[in-house]
């Protein structure tokens, strides 16, 4: 579909064009007119046009200035320019303007169709032109994503390890792969927690960024990329050690320069040069490094450091237990994360340090809270405890973190058993805001890190009833003061203070008050 418009102050002229031109023949299917360059705005404003007829002479805004408009909106029609007066500057315009041809009045209609003949081929080089560069950007992307998802194949061994099968498959899919060439595996690895923003907003200033302090020759290099990694592949038949050395010593600087221009910290983690079939085992191996990167630590690994253990020295555990023992719970978590960022600077810590520091340090807290008559399941099996526990020795900060999170819930927990009545108080408390829940003894005992048995004894100590009395007292007490002071029916009531099933409700509510409770509002009111 090819849309034409004409814009002239001259009516006549206009729609002698408009009608004179044989528009079937030319292949356009779209014919406006327009008489001033403020109508001609409103048309392509409001539809798609491909060539413009324009007087250069016109009032209130020229067929120039019309054009001119007509850039800097972003459009590109092919445009022709009509006029009566053969001036350089109006020719100069024209030419800086992009103007398909200049013709002067009064027109030949030949030529005319000539010119239009000229300018919708013109229009349809340009749509063949932009069909073939949009598909050139598809099959450049969809190249990429192929690229990409066949070495994640490769890496995750959804494709055989071995070498000629792997050559093959890159073969069937036309995939770039140098016969000859061995394979190195380098991983960037995003440490989130020191990072403000994230590689996947700024993948483009990264990728050049890496090609220019590691890669120089970026056709050496695929880059594949997951989750919080970005992984690159590098490829060559000879030179191997000269290039890993260099590559090494210039992924410090990268990691630099990203910390410094995007405030993202990475660790580097560098394979060796070997057959396709072996990439898988090396993606494995690096992973293992960067496991054992517990401090997380801004550096460049080889990856020689997966065969690296680190022999456990055991910390002080005694003197945070010590400061706990003292209600110094502050001083002992700022004492355990001293001593940890002093084991990392040292590089004393890896993920088996970690993992063996994390049993030493359980078993040294639960005795802790076992001769202070506590158990830990009764206040560390909550959600965020959990998590926070399953990911303890994953790296250094994820243990300070837990470890603050039970020490404090410890001086809390210890605060509450060591005071009876304030954990009577704080439970008392909880019912008389939630008597609509299921309210049941051992949620409730949670509250106060307790036993429900042990909670029950305190309450039969402090108040003289057993929990159990005491929420059904709580109940009907809130349940005599609705029916006394509201008009809602018996059923809201007893929905209001915790029973679904009125009939019982009924029946614990005589047996408390002596009446039903119909009776006992209609008691009430008599007499008030």
């Amino acid at each position: 579909m090819i849309g034409v418009l004409i814009v002239d102050d001259e009516v006549l002229c206009a729609e002698g064009v408009k009608c004179s031109t044989d528009w079937n023949a030319l292949e356009v299917d779209q014919v406006y007119t327009a008489y001033s360059m403020k109508q001609a705005m409103k048309v392509l404003e409001e539809h798609e046009v491909d060539i413009i007829l324009t007087d250069v002479e016109m009032p209130k805004g020229t067929g120039l200035d019309l054009l001119e408009w007509v850039r800097e909106g972003g459009m590109n029609p092919v445009s022709i320019l009509l006029t009566s007066y053969a001036q350089f500057n109006y020719a100069k315009q024209a030419i800086e303007l992009g103007v398909l041809e200049y013709l002067l009045k009064p027109i030949d209609s030949k030529l005319l169709y000539q010119v239009f003949e000229k300018a919708v081929a013109k229009v349809k080089e340009k749509r063949e032109y932009k069909e073939i560069h949009e598909q050139a950007q598809y099959w450049t992307v969809a190249e990429k994503d192929r690229l990409r998802n066949f070495w994640r194949s490769v890496l995750e061994r959804r494709i055989d390890a071995n070498s000629r099968i792997i050559r093959e498959q890159a073969a069937k899919e036309h995939l770039p792969f140098h016969e000859n060439h061995l394979c190195m595996l380098v991983m960037f690895k995003i440490h989130m927690e020191q990072s403000a923003g994230s590689w996947l907003n700024c993948t483009g200033p990264l990728k050049e960024e890496l090609q220019a302090c590691v890669f120089p020759d970026w056709k050496q290099v695929v880059p594949a990329y997951r989750e919080d990694r970005l992984l690159a592949i590098a490829e060559l038949s000879d030179g191997m050690d000269e290039y890993r050395a260099n590559m090494m010593r210039n992924c410090g600087q990268f990691i630099r320069n990203c910390k410094e221009h995007f405030n993202i910290v990475f660790s580097c983690y560098v394979g060796e040069f070997r057959e396709p079939g072996e990439l898988a085992d090396q993606y494995e191996r690096l992973g293992k490094v960067d496991a054992n990167n517990v401090a997380e630590r801004s550096g460049v690994y080889g990856i020689e450091m997966a065969e690296v253990r680190l022999p456990y020295k055991r910390p002080d555990i005694e003197t945070w237990i010590r400061f706990m023992s003292r209600r110094e719970y502050n001083a002992a978590a700022d004492r355990m994360e001293h001593d940890l960022h002093v084991m990392s600077h040292e590089r004393k810590i890896d993920r088996g340090v970690l993992e063996q520091l994390g049993h030493d340090f359980t078993q040294a807290f639960y005795g802790f809270l076992e001769m202070k008559g506590l158990q830990a399941h009764q206040f560390l099996d909550d959600e965020k405890a959990v998590e926070l526990y399953q990911r303890r020795t994953v790296t250094v900060a994820n243990f300070l973190k837990w470890s603050r999170y039970v020490i404090k819930r410890a001086e809390t927990a210890l605060e509450i058993a060591e005071n009876s009545q304030s954990a009577v108080s704080c439970v008392k408390k909880y019912i008389d805001n939630h008597l609509e829940e299921d309210l049941n003894r051992n949620q409730l005992a949670g509250l106060v890190y307790m036993s429900a048995d042990y909670l029950s004894k305190l309450f039969l100590q402090e108040i003289g009833c057993k929990l159990s009395e005491y929420i059904i007292s709580a109940r009907i007490k809130a349940a005599s003061k609705l029916l006394e002071e509201t008009d809602l029916t018996v059923g809201e009531v007893a929905d209001k203070v915790g029973y679904s099933n009125l009939a019982y409700f009924t029946k614990v509510f005589r047996e408390k008050n002596g009446s039903t409770p119909a009776v006992y509002r209609a008691s009430f009111r008599k007499k008030n």
